[in-house]
């Protein structure tokens, strides 16, 4: 058994955030000055899998730099394996697309945007677990 996680702390005077990520979805920053949206993937560990000496070795803070108007998306692997009448998974680029579609109107717009576009694709495809 093991689980993923991550954090993040905010630095607001320094304009950065420090994260961790312990197996989790790699974030996605998005930078407002030339629209682009990255995965972000500082190494790390699922909890769980080792009992100390490898997932302290691996799993480490990372700084990210922000600046005004760029963001950072943190969701789980519930957007990226929705799945379709067919079987294909959302996955990763759909949701980079959604975000970058929906960035420059703020965060609620790429929530919504997200949920709609993942919603549309799944239609009434049986997932996993339901979105609300």
């Amino acid at each position: 058994m093991f689980i993923s996680m991550a954090y993040v702390i905010l630095e607001p005077s320094q304009n950065r955030v420090t994260l961790c990520r312990a197996g989790h979805d790699a974030p996605l920053l998005y930078k407002r000055s030339n629209q682009s949206v990255t995965p972000l993937k500082p190494r790390g560990m699922a909890l769980g899998i080792d009992s100390g000496s490898v997932f302290d070795r691996l799993t480490t803070d990372f700084d990210v730099s922000l600046e005004r108007g760029d963001c950072l998306v943190l969701y789980t692997d519930g957007v990226t394996e929705a799945l379709d009448s067919e079987g294909l998974e959302f996955g990763l680029e759909r949701t980079v697309q959604s975000v970058r579609a929906s960035a420059m109107q703020g965060s609620s717009a790429i929530i919504t945007r997200v949920i709609d576009d993942v919603r549309n694709f799944s239609g009434s495809q049986p997932q996993n677990g339901q979105w609300p």
